[in-house]
């Protein structure tokens, strides 16, 4: 079960919402039936599964997958002490699942084909509601291509291993890198030297000093302070000539 329209690859209306019971016998309502794709992490790499007849709870606070639905498809699961572990027909590890609050938290992630709205309509200036319109997988995904140093000055100065750990793992879509992919392609970047620097130390004191009374005056405002002055004042200011 699942909140998220949006994440459905394809997806039917319910004739009639079904009822799902929580814990405390009340129930909310599910509104419609479909496929979701998800990515599911084992054995250091990411599986791709497309979960089958999730139900779309707009209520629920969370996503739920049920293991006894997977096992009558033909899963294997297999609990521990705080793990959980998906195997498939074919007996190969799918998923692994931590406990964590008395559930078991799958190590997944959701991808989202990008997709286009497809509207018929009789009359473009008077049909302006597309909320039936067909969904389409888009044809073309524009990609952003650049070398290792440009992506670190687009992502404000962001570390270059993890500049490249995006790219690699696929963690953004439509980032490509070009050329040389080591740290050292960057090379010296002088933001983040300066960026990287101590506070300078400061001067509690001076050798020079305006030649001019009220040529230079320090200013300091102090408050508000715990007890108010008997008149309303809770601030207090300071202006020190620097020539008298």
């Amino acid at each position: 079960m699942s909140s998220h329209q949006d994440w459905f690859q394809t997806y039917s209306q319910l004739d009639t919402p079904c009822k799902v019971w929580l814990g405390d016998n009340t129930f909310i309502l599910a509104h419609g039936i479909g496929c979701i794709p998800i990515h599911m992490h084992a054995d250091h790499k990411w599986n791709q599964v497309i979960l089958q007849d999730v139900l779309h709870v707009p209520d629920l606070h969370g996503n739920l997958l049920s293991m006894s639905a997977l096992m009558q498809r033909g899963a294997h699961v297999h609990f521990a002490a705080k793990t959980c572990k998906i195997h498939d027909k074919n007996d190969v590890l799918t998923c692994i699942g931590h406990l964590k609050d008395n559930l078991y938290i799958l190590d997944a992630r959701m991808y989202v084909h990008d997709t286009a709205c497809i509207a018929q309509v009789d009359n473009p200036k008077l049909d302006s509601d597309f909320s039936g319109s067909e969904m389409a997988l888009r044809a073309h995904s524009q990609m952003a291509t650049a070398d290792v140093w440009l992506w670190h000055h687009h992502l404000g100065h962001l570390n270059v291993d993890s500049v490249i750990k995006m790219a690699h793992k696929g963690m953004v879509n439509g980032m490509t890198i070009t050329g040389d992919t080591m740290r050292n392609a960057v090379g010296t970047c002088k933001p983040c030297i300066k960026g990287k620097h101590a506070q300078h130390t400061i001067e509690k004191q001076t050798d020079t000093c305006t030649n001019a009374i009220l040529g230079h005056v320090f200013s300091d405002l102090c408050g508000p302070m715990q007890t108010r002055l008997h008149e309303g004042y809770e601030y207090f200011a300071t202006f020190i000539d620097d020539k008298s």
